[in-house]
């Protein structure tokens, strides 16, 4: 019996590693996590790879609303860099999440887009930015 299990065994291994080389990958260069911001505007910058879109989608909220979104496009390497302006935050503490486009469709959609983060950095906004 035990031998009867091996091959499935071995090749259940096989399908879940193939799986797992077609996941993509963000690699954020700006921000940093922690990063304390003393403008309204975020460089955002790195490198994705396999996405299966020439772009993502981002969404910046400040823990009670969302102050920004946009779309981010990839160079042929899978660079990307932006400058982000948001809306004044009413907290503080803020996250920049990374969203792919899952119904294809090159807009930004809340309702669809929003299933499946790829990737995530919390910033700090200086106390002067904060509008409470």
């Amino acid at each position: 019996m035990r031998n009867g299990l091996v091959l499935p065994l071995i090749a259940l291994i096989l399908m879940l590693t193939a799986c797992g080389g077609n996941e993509v990958k963000l690699q954020l260069d700006n921000p940093r996590p922690g990063t304390v911001l003393d403008t309204r505007q975020i460089q955002i910058s790195g490198k994705a790879s396999n996405l299966r879109e020439t772009y993502f989608f981002y969404q910046i909220e400040d823990g009670h609303s969302f102050i920004g979104e946009g779309k981010l496009t990839v160079d042929r390497e899978g660079r990307f860099d932006l400058v982000a302006e948001v809306k004044t935050p009413s907290n503080a503490n803020a996250t920049i999440s990374f969203y792919l486009d899952e119904d294809h469709n090159g807009e930004f959609d809340v309702e669809t887009d929003t299933e499946q983060k790829i990737g995530s950095v919390d910033l700090v906004f200086d106390e002067s930015l904060v509008q409470r």
